[in-house]
């Protein structure tokens, strides 16, 4: 799936009002978000601004149309800490980080 035009503009907001985020992203990082029979593919960027924090999460969930704790999330190259990666387990179903 492509991502949709909602999850893009809340991407471009986050980007504009500066939000910071404590995740730091490798080179080559990314996230997938899977939820339904879809997923969508984040940069190691975008991940980092829309997985800051809870009310992130929760606009995303709202941009893909998707329910609270519905989605499942897969990291590579993301290094996430403790308090982030606790409300990220929080919010979906399940979290997996690739090495």
């Amino acid at each position: 799936m492509n991502k949709p035009e909602s999850l893009n503009e809340l991407i471009e907001e986050l980007r504009q009002d500066g939000a910071v985020s404590e995740i730091e992203a490798e080179r080559g990082a990314y996230a997938i978000v899977r939820f339904d029979d879809d997923e969508v593919r984040l940069t190691g960027a975008e991940a980092c601004l829309l997985l800051a924090n809870e009310d992130n999460v929760k606009e995303m969930f709202d941009a893909l149309d998707i329910e609270d704790c519905a989605g499942y999330l897969e990291l590579q190259g993301l290094s996430i800490p403790d308090a982030v990666m606790e409300m990220l387990l929080d919010n979906f179903q399940a979290v997996d980080e690739i090495e």
